[in-house]
C-alpha cells in the first residue's frame, strides 16, 4: 500500500524515480505515543497533524518495508536500499548509498550517513546517530553512536576491535603465548566456517 491514508489525510511523498515494492507501506502515521494522544483529545498541540515520509529518487523499498510518517520533522529515505521486512519509524533520516538489511528497525529520529551497511535483525535505539561508512552487524542491538567507518556489532554493539580484544583477554595466558597459539585457532575457526558454507 503506497501513500499510507489516515481518513483524508496522505504523508507520502514518494519521488518519481523511486522504486517502491506494492506491498510496502509509506506515511503510516507516527508509532509516537503524542502523535496518538492528539489523535484522542484534539486540545492537544497540533490536534493530529504529522510530517512527511519522504522517499527520494533512486530509493529502493522491498516487500512489507514501512516508512512512518515524521512527528517533529520529515522521515527522510534517501537514494538507498531498505530491503524486505525493514521498519523506519517517525523523523528518522538515511542518507545515499545506504543498504539495510531484512527484518531491521530503525526507531524515531534515528540518523544514518551515507554508504551504511545494517545487518539483517538489527536494531537502533531512537535518537542514534550512525556515521557515513559505518558497517552494523547481523543482529546487532545499537545503543550508543557509531561513529563513521567503524564496524559495530553484538547485544549491545561495540566496536569490532573491542570485541576482539575481549576475547583474547578471556583466554588464560598460557594459551595466548606468543600469539602463535591464537592465530593457530582463528585459522582452524576459519576452516570450519568454511567447511559449512
Amino acid at each position: 500500500m503506497i501513500g499510507f491514508r489516515y481518513g483524508r489525510k496522505s504523508w507520502a511523498l514518494i519521488s518519481d524515480g523511486a522504486n517502491v515494492h506494492p506491498s510496502a507501506v509509506v506515511g503510516s502515521p507516527p508509532e509516537h505515543r503524542g502523535w496518538w494522544n492528539e489523535r484522542l483529545d484534539p486540545q492537544y498541540v497540533g490536534s493530529g497533524e504529522c510530517f512527511h515520509a519522504l522517499i527520494k529518487d533512486g530509493a529502493r523499498l522491498g516487500p512489507f518495508v514501512n516508512v512512518d510518517a515524521g512527528y517533529v520533522g520529515n522521515t527522510v529515505v534517501g537514494a538507498s536500499w531498505l530491503m524486505a521486512f525493514v521498519h523506519v519509524a517517525h523523523d528518522c533520516v538515511i542518507g545515499d548509498n545506504c543498504e539495510i538489511s531484512p527484518h531491521s528497525a530503525l526507531m524515531g529520529h534515528v540518523e544514518v550517513g551515507d554508504n551504511v551497511r545494517i545487518g539483517g535483525g538489527a536494531l537502533i535505539k531512537p535518537f542514534m546517530k550512525i556515521g557515513d561508512n559505518a558497517r552494523i552487524g547481523i543482529g546487532a542491538v545499537v545503543t550508543k553512536d557509531v561513529p563513521a567507518g567503524e564496524v559495530w556489532a553484538g547485544n549491545p554493539a561495540e566496536p569490532l576491535d573491542r570485541l576482539r580484544r575481549r576475547r583474547m583477554l578471556c583466554q588464560p595466558p598460557d594459551e595466548i603465548g606468543d600469539g602463535t597459539e591464537v592465530l593457530r585457532m582463528a585459522s582452524q575457526a576459519e576452516v570450519r566456517t568454511r567447511d559449512y558454507a
